[in-house]
Parts: structure tokens; sequence; C-alpha cells
């Protein structure tokens, strides 16, 4: 029942990401426009989110960093941070990462990153 009230709060937050800023799915760099998709996958407390990203230039990009924003009170990672070594443009990356929740009451708690409409 939790798994599926995370799913839901999941899907309710790309909505509105997607909706706010019309991107649908696109992260924009400095440099380069990304496409990041995300998939929740597993049964709490001990889950993985699935992602696929995709470099939407013309030319390859190397040594990317991902890093993560999650409540540390909430969740548990054992990988803080993610290296991509090398985007061909057009093709996509895949990578996982595994996540544990550790609030004794197993609350569900996702960051939401404000859109720009709130600034």
């Amino acid at each position: 029942k939790d798994i599926m009230k995370m799913r839901l709060k999941i899907s309710q937050n790309y909505v509105k990401l997607v909706s706010d800023s019309g991107s649908m799915g696109l992260v924009s760099g400095v440099a380069s426009p990304l496409r990041i998709n995300a998939e929740v996958s597993g049964v709490g407390p001990n889950f993985k989110i699935k992602f696929q990203v995709e470099n939407l230039t013309q030319s390859p990009m190397l040594n990317l960093g991902v890093t993560y924003d999650y409540d540390f009170s909430v969740f548990k990672m054992r990988k803080l941070c993610h290296s991509i070594p090398c985007l061909i443009p057009k093709i996509g990356y895949p990578f996982e990462i595994e996540l544990m929740n550790i609030d004794p009451n197993g609350t569900c708690l996702l960051y939401t990153s404000p859109s720009p409409r709130d600034s």
C-alpha cells in the first residue's frame, strides 16, 4: 500500500513538473540538453529508481556527474553520486540507484523542486 502511495506521489510530481515547465522530461544544463526518464521499481522498504539519460545534442558529452537530493532522515542510499563516462548523441544510458526507507514509521516523503512559477 505504501509503495502505491509513493508511486502515485511520484507520478503526480512528474505531471506537475511537466505541466509547469512544458519540458517533457528535458533537463537543460548550462551547455547541453538531456532527457531523463525515471521508473520506480520494488516494494518498500527497499526499492530502485531506474534512470535512462539521453544526450539530445549532436556531439558526445564526457565525464558527467549525477547527484541526488533527498531527505536523509527518511531514505538511505548506497551511492550518493553517479558518474556517466560518455553520452553518445541520441543513445540512452541506463543506470539505477538503490534506496532504503529508514524511517521507523515508513514515511514516504519525496523532494520536489519548486516550479519556476513559485519563484
